[in-house]
């Protein structure tokens, strides 16, 4: 839903947030970028009852931080997802190490203990994630 204060909701109801980022930029760099991801807490829209919810956090139970990770401009191909890895954070880790960071790097998030994975693991993350919410 559109505006929502996250981005999915799977069939088990388990809310994600998705935040990407990427080495590589679209205007010139010298040096690759430090990826790093919006996290703050704020007072979300709630489409279902169409007005703000009375206080600020963090609406989703995951989130999953997207990383572009080739860092040569000639092979880049935001299109092809061996070029991407993903985290996947519970929110109640965020809430815990970050309470009001407005923005992560991806070497805080993965001194975490965040595991890279791959697109094709994926899914079956964040299913698991699902039923350890149930």
């Amino acid at each position: 839903m559109e505006w929502d204060a996250y981005d999915l909701e799977t069939a088990s109801g388990l809310k994600i947030e998705v935040k990407s980022s990427a080495y590589l930029q679209t205007w010139e760099q010298r040096t690759p970028t430090s990826p790093s991801f919006s996290i703050g807490v704020k007072r979300d829209w709630d489409a279902k009852t169409g007005g703000w919810a009375t206080e600020a956090g963090r609406a989703a139970d995951i989130y999953v931080f997207c990383v572009f990770a080739e860092q040569d401009r000639a092979k880049a191909d935001p299109l092809d997802t061996g070029q991407w890895f993903f985290l996947l954070c519970p929110t109640p880790l965020l809430d815990a190490h970050f309470p009001t960071q407005k923005s992560a790097r991806l070497s805080g998030l993965e001194g975490l203990g965040l595991r890279r994975l791959t697109f094709d693991e994926l899914a079956g993350e964040i299913k698991a994630a699902g039923l350890r919410k149930s």
